[in-house]
């Protein structure tokens, strides 16, 4: 089956972007633009959600309306100290991809949240440390 990439998380600069920012991601930090490359940076640690308004995947809406039949996320990080994940229990056909941070060197799991359950899908939040974190 082929593989098309659907969408992209929005960060845009534009006008209406800067003026309604919960509209793309919600945050606890200041977040901007890092140069021409794409790339933007958490000003201090922080958390960022991009479940909003532009940046939603309804994967349940796609596999009603559409014949889509698996779905993946990848997502880059490229420096941090800590990220909390958030696992869940559902049987979508959905992939992922995310670095296995129990794999890599310098993340250890710090803490695991317990099952919750919203909605019928369970649900749990894993938090990692980086100990040696790239600068960026």
């Amino acid at each position: 089956m082929p593989s098309i990439r659907f969408a992209n998380v929005l960060l845009e600069t534009k006008p209406r972007a800067l003026s309604y920012p919960t509209m793309y991601y919600h945050t606890d930090q200041l977040i901007t633009p890092s140069g021409e490359n794409g790339e933007w940076t958490i000003n201090g640690a922080g958390t960022v959600d991009f479940t909003t308004y532009f940046n939603a995947l309804s994967v349940l809406k796609l596999q009603k309306y559409t014949r889509a039949t698996g779905f993946a996320l990848h997502i880059d990080v490229k420096s941090a100290g800590e990220v909390t994940l958030t696992q869940t229990c559902a049987d979508l056909p959905a992939d992922r991809f995310f670095p296995d941070l129990d794999r890599l060197p310098n993340w250890r799991c710090t803490d695991t949240g317990p099952l919750q359950e919203d909605g019928g899908h369970c649900f749990r939040y894993l938090t990692y440390e980086n100990d040696a974190p790239l600068p960026l």
